[in-house]
């Protein structure tokens, strides 16, 4: 067998593996868990774009839960289940933080219309809803689409 027949097959099935092992665009799945043993509190996150859709993404104090606005993904075909969801929903309300020096989003939760906070990252969950200790956030190892 030549030279280029053998890296060209090697090749392919380097990106055969790569492409069956790590998702092309999926959501990640943290786990948020309170670091103060009595406490209890733990959740899920669901962070980053999936191949139709992206989230906006917050702790929602009314309901004592993380919520999700979800929508459809810029540039892709339209979804039945995102239908009436093709735009980034609009903040109800900013507010400027004076700890980063930024405007923060506020958006009405899906379920109860009170406002919550945006996360941007699974790093922006640093304390715990239910007690104020802190929080650590671990990766699942798990995607979505």
């Amino acid at each position: 067998m030549a030279k280029s027949t053998v890296y060209s097959t090697i090749l392919g099935l380097s990106l055969i593996f790569l492409l069956n092992t790590v998702p092309v665009s999926a959501s990640q799945i943290f786990k948020a868990a309170c670091t103060k043993p009595d406490c209890g509190f733990t959740a899920e996150l669901c962070m980053g774009p999936s191949n139709t859709s992206d989230y906006i993404v917050g702790y929602c104090t009314g309901c004592g839960k993380v919520v999700y606005l979800e929508y459809l993904r810029e540039g892709h075909l339209p979804v039945a289940r995102l239908k009436g969801r093709e735009k980034p929903p609009k903040p109800a309300a900013q507010s400027w933080d004076p700890g980063t020096g930024k405007a923060v989003s506020l958006y009405k939760c899906p379920s109860c219309k009170k406002p919550f906070k945006s996360m941007y990252s699974e790093n922006d969950f640093k304390y715990c809803p239910k007690c104020g200790s802190q929080v650590k956030v671990e990766s699942t190892g798990k995607f979505i689409d």
